[in-house]
């Protein structure tokens, strides 16, 4: 009984378990054959990169089973052949490298994408961005809310092409898009795929889209912020060149392709739709009747006409960069932005500009734009500074003068040194200086070179403010320029009181062959008028030459000294006399007892000169242990004017003004009798090696006999290192 009990029960059990089976087995699929082919774009995938299809079950889980292949063309394409499969549903995968559309070359690096495929209902089945956005969040949908694959698939084709504003090609399966085809939806890809790519390297890339992949997994859509990311990428694309890079790539694979017009596939207007602006296309105009709008210190209101077919704004779109700032001249200068406000009416732009606020304005751009962003028109404007306010120094001005003055003293230095030893008021035997002393000194001359160099090196150094200025944007105010010119001024003086014939730089990097050269009464010539100007807007007082301001802005007396110095060159005495006596009859300046105290740190005498206690001084000066080094002192002014006075026919002044300086000095004084051979002593006695005395001796003729010079001595050799490497220099006459 008992045995006949459990085989009722065993029989009943393998009933049931048979039963289930059957049940089981209803929802099973029949193996099927399915062709597998298709292709690979990111752009396209090269040959050689490999294929894995792996079947899911009804569960959509992976079942083990794994086919391989790889890309047999450089257009992406593979083909696995037929294989038989209990279901119709694979995960494609894809591994390699690729054409990169965006840069026009083949990846460095491989990347994965994938694509879930119903193989039933596809004859190809591509893999792109697209399906590799699609992949994870269909398996979540397929794995936990069980829906129809087809319905899950349309809800995700949506859901990805709505998060680029492109949700109106979602009737096509994204498998089937390619960007070989010439299509809407091959455009839409393009712009995708470029999108991710933009400024990312491989391993960036492969790093994003599994931050895109997670992200979209969860909900069907993408953050504000990586949504924002999205489009302003989208926005920088040149699409141009992208589509250039596309049709090259399949060309030089023996195909030809079109690319749809890829403006289209781009939400310019943040509306969450691509290609609906009506400028999308690229085929209107936008213009400005002007480029550029110059507005005067006192402001006022312009009006500037658009030409555009389609509305404008003046908002800048997102995704496009803000105007470049150049840093180096808002650290140097402080400046002040123009005051103005911007409005467009119909079809002008109308600008209000206030007064200036300060001596240096920045100069700015207004764009405006279409409202997709695509087009754009820039107007530059720029406004003059106020006269009547100097420029003051930003956090790094202070460095950059400081930078100048440095340069501009070790040149006094070897112009004093030059004056000194060439006129042997100083004994130079044993110095570096000896072949200037004795005389004897060629082209060759180390010494020389030197001195000429950094002269040089003093002016582009002059002229590196100009370049700040101009690429700063800053308008060229002329209460700054006058004075940076002056700078110059001083050092091409120098220059041309011992070469008469120099090349005239005007960019600070330009170089000497390539720049004019042109005699002293040229050269003085495009300095005259910034001279005057700093005449007319500086103060007559002391200068300090202790700071910055000080360096940069010297005073009254300082212009008015250069002048007279200059015209005195040219043997203009009458003019270089009014520039003298205006700086006498001041009264701001007095003699000091002896040369050395005129250089003393409280001293009245200096016009002109740079502080020498807070600067390396160079190792070589015959003047030690002063205060400054001179480029004018009143004791100059003086006997300039002394000397002006007696070839104007003036004896009486001319003995008033040179007896002052006796007189201080403890001196003989001097008789109208051989008045130029007294007044030389006085000059060579309290001036020498302050870098005016050589000067004197040629204007008057007394160079050759005094100094036993031929006299083509009375100009220095231009160095021949610089006439070998600037061929246009002409050597001065007689060196050879």
């Amino acid at each position: 009984m008992k045995h006949k009990l459990l085989n009722y029960f065993c029989l009943l059990f393998l009933l049931a378990f048979v039963t289930g089976c059957e049940e089981d087995n209803k929802d099973d699929f029949t193996p099927k054959l399915y062709k597998v082919t298709g292709k690979v774009e990111k752009g396209p995938f090269i040959n050689g990169s490999k294929i894995t299809a792996q079947a899911l079950d009804k569960d959509y889980n992976l079942t083990g089973e794994v086919y391989q292949g790889i890309i047999v063309d450089d257009d992406g394409s593979f083909n696995l052949g037929e294989i038989k499969l209990n279901s119709s549903y694979v995960l494609l995968t894809a591994d390699g490298y690729y054409f990169n559309e965006v840069d026009g070359e083949l990846s460095t690096g491989q990347i994965s994408l994938q694509s879930i495929v119903n193989l039933a209902d596809n004859k190809q089945a591509n893999i792109n961005i697209l399906t590799h956005l699609k992949t994870q969040r269909m398996m979540q949908l397929l794995r936990n809310n069980k829906p129809d694959f087809n319905e899950a698939d349309a809800k995700v084709q949506k859901e990805v092409l709505k998060s680029f504003g492109l949700e109106r090609y979602a009737e096509k399966d994204v498998c089937n898009f390619s960007i070989a085809s010439g299509t809407d939806e091959a455009g839409a890809l393009i712009v995708v795929s470029s999108t991710l790519l933009r400024d990312r390297t491989d391993a960036e890339l492969t790093e994003y889209l599994a931050k895109l992949s997670a992200e979209f997994k969860a909900e069907g859509t993408f953050t504000d912020n990586t949504k924002k990311q999205l489009r302003e990428d989208a926005m920088m694309l040149d699409v141009n060149d992208i589509s250039d890079n596309i049709i090259s790539r399949y060309k030089k694979l023996n195909m030809d392709v079109t690319v749809p017009n890829l403006n289209y596939f781009i939400d310019w207007d943040g509306d969450g739709i691509a290609g609906n602006e009506p400028d999308a296309g690229g085929d209107m105009t936008l213009t400005l009747d002007k480029k550029e709008l110059s507005i005067p210190a006192e402001g006022g209101t312009f009006r500037i006409k658009i030409e555009c077919k389609v509305p404008v704004t003046l908002e800048r779109p997102a995704g496009i960069p803000d105007e470049p700032v150049f840093e180096e001249s808002l650290k140097v200068f402080k400046y002040t932005d123009i005051n103005y406000t911007k409005t467009i009416e119909e079809n002008e732009l109308v600008i209000v500009a206030r007064p200036a606020d300060g001596a240096l304005i920045k100069g700015e751009s207004i764009t405006v734009y279409t409202t997709s962003g695509k087009l754009s028109a820039e107007l530059r404007i720029t406004q003059n500074g106020d006269p009547s306010k100097q420029i003051e120094f930003g956090e790094d001005g202070q460095a950059v003068v400081a930078g100048i003055a440095y340069q501009m003293m070790i040149s006094m230095q070897d112009f004093s040194n030059l004056d000194g030893y060439y006129t042997q008021s100083f004994d130079g035997r044993n110095a570096p200086y000896h072949a200037i002393y004795e005389h004897t000194l060629t082209p060759r001359d180390s010494e020389i070179l030197n001195i000429w160099r950094k002269a040089y090196n003093a002016i582009s150094r002059i002229r590196m403010l100009d370049y700040i200025l101009e690429k700063g944007g800053l308008v060229e105010a002329p209460s700054f320029m006058a004075y940076i010119h002056q700078l110059t001024a001083v050092q091409y003086f120098q220059l041309a009181s011992w070469w008469e014939n120099v090349p005239y730089v005007i960019n600070y990097d330009d170089p000497l062959g390539g720049s004019q050269q042109l005699g002293s009464e040229d050269l003085f010539a495009n300095f005259i008028d910034d001279l005057n100007y700093c005449v007319e807007h500086s103060k007559l007082e002391p200068g300090g030459f202790d700071t910055p301001e000080g360096v940069l802005y010297p005073s009254k007396g300082a212009s008015l000294a250069l002048l007279a110095k200059m015209y005195l060159h040219q043997k203009s005495y009458a003019q270089a006399y009014n520039y003298l006596k205006r700086i006498i009859d001041s009264g701001v300046y007095a003699l000091e007892s002896s040369s050395e105290t005129s250089l003393g740190l409280n001293s009245r005498e200096i016009v002109w000169g740079l502080r020498t206690d807070s600067l390396q001084q160079s190792s070589e000066s015959v003047l030690k242990g002063n205060a400054y080094v001179p480029f004018v002192t009143y004791t100059e002014v003086l006997l300039s004017a002394a000397e002006c006075a007696y070839h104007l026919g003036n004896r009486a002044e001319a003995m008033a003004y040179s007896n002052r300086v006796t007189q201080a000095r403890n001196l003989p004084l001097i008789s109208e009798v051989n008045f130029i051979e007294s007044l030389r002593s006085v000059w060579q006695s309290e001036l020498k090696g302050f870098g005016s005395y050589f000067s004197f001796l040629r204007r008057n003729n007394l160079a050759v006999e005094q100094l036993n010079i031929k006299d083509y001595q009375q100009l220095l050799p231009i160095p021949l290192q610089e006439i070998e490497a600037n061929q246009n220099l002409i050597q001065n006459p007689g060196w050879k």
